[in-house]
């Protein structure tokens, strides 16, 4: 969960006011305080996906009363302008803000010309390494480090950009040559991947890189009742994209012993058991970036932990709290105290109006249990 104070989060369970501010910025900035020109917000919301290559996506209305589209003629024009979008909380006799994230203009819509309201849409950073397909093939020596790539790479993109890792990549060498195709995303992506790491840019506008969290303790109760916060909520089980086992392998031309290693439901009381009645639905990965066995083993568990756990779903609406972030874990209260069990948020809908609900996913994950070696 972001950083919200205690009092935020008392405040946002009984009734309580609330803002939003976008401001449109000219040049590359982080942190939750960049300077800019403040624009209005009409309406829209902010969707954060943890299953989509781009994380944050925005969607805002805003008053057209002199926009020219033309070149140069206004800073609400998808030529590299970011907008930084905030909702804050009134606590006391303050608002606390809290951070949406960096969002860059992709499309600007105006129904009714010359002076009717703007629809923006914009994406978060990633789209621009997305974007930004690579010219010529770049090389990289095996002992060139994950840090070395992700700081060519992305700062090819964005030279100021903070990456954040939660371990020494710095030393881990990549141990094999490796060259690089067109696509800087997938490249970043894959080797993100083979150290069982996920990648995106976070409300700072850092690029972070790091673990997926193991579901841990539950961050914000979303009940009904008294001081609750749920509004409405629906469950389902469902199959599709669901698999139970996944195989990596490395694919290098110069490997000579690519390493192999599989991970599997290995729980007899998981209703996606590898040898129970769900069937065996396996997974194949492969990447040259993948050089160890201990990699191949971490990346494939991590694979399978995002997509085992999916058959329990559940979609809920509830007053916002604009500290959520997808991964974080909730716990579901339904009215008369009956309770899932904790649950792991896959997407989130944050409204940029007063009137909106918050709108989430989730999925249950307590019952698998990740196996990694072995023949299933």
């Amino acid at each position: 969960m972001r950083p919200a104070s205690d009092a935020l989060l008392r405040t946002i369970r009984g009734s309580h006011g609330m803002s939003v501010r976008a401001t449109a910025l000219a040049t590359y900035q982080e942190g939750v305080s960049p300077s800019g020109t403040a624009i209005t917000v009409e309406d829209g919301d902010v969707v954060l996906d943890s299953t989509a290559d781009v994380r944050g996506t925005l969607s805002l209305s805003t008053d057209g009363t002199g926009w020219d589209p033309r070149p140069g003629r206004h800073i609400l024009q998808p030529y590299g302008t970011e907008l930084f979008i905030e909702r804050g909380v009134e606590v006391g006799a303050s608002t606390e803000w809290v951070s949406q994230g960096y969002y860059r203009i992709t499309e600007v819509d105006q129904a009714t010309a010359p002076d009717g309201q703007l629809v923006i849409a914009g994406s978060d950073r990633m789209s621009a390494v997305i974007e930004a397909q690579i010219p010529a093939p770049v090389q990289f020596a095996a002992t060139d480090t994950v840090a070395t790539v992700f700081s060519r790479l992305a700062g090819d993109v964005y030279p100021a950009a903070t990456i954040d890792y939660d371990w020494a990549a710095s030393s881990d060498e990549l141990g094999t040559a490796q060259v690089t195709q067109a696509d800087r995303y997938g490249f970043l992506n894959d080797l993100a991947t083979s150290r069982a790491k996920i990648m995106y840019w976070d409300y700072r506008g850092h690029l972070v890189v790091k673990s997926r969290p193991d579901p841990g303790a539950v961050v914000w109760d979303v009940n009904a009742g008294a001081g609750g916060v749920l509004v409405s909520s629906s469950r389902r089980l469902t199959r599709d994209g669901v698999f139970n086992a996944v195989i990596v392998q490395a694919d290098g031309a110069d490997t000579t012993a690519a390493p192999l290693a599989i991970a599997y439901d290995g729980n007899p009381d998981s209703p996606t058991y590898y040898w129970g009645t769900f069937g065996k639905v396996p997974e194949f990965w492969s990447s040259p970036l993948v050089t160890t066995a201990a990699q191949a083993g971490a990346s494939a568990a991590m694979i399978l932990a995002r997509a085992v756990a999916l058959p329990m779903q559940a979609d809920f609406s509830a007053v916002p709290n604009p500290a959520l972030e997808p991964l974080d874990v909730i716990s579901l209260t339904y009215p008369r105290g009956r309770a899932d069990t904790p649950m792991v948020i896959d997407t989130l809908t944050i409204p940029l109006t007063a009137t909106g609900a918050l709108a989430g996913t989730c999925h249950d994950p307590s019952v698998v249990k990740i196996t990694v070696g072995g023949q299933p």
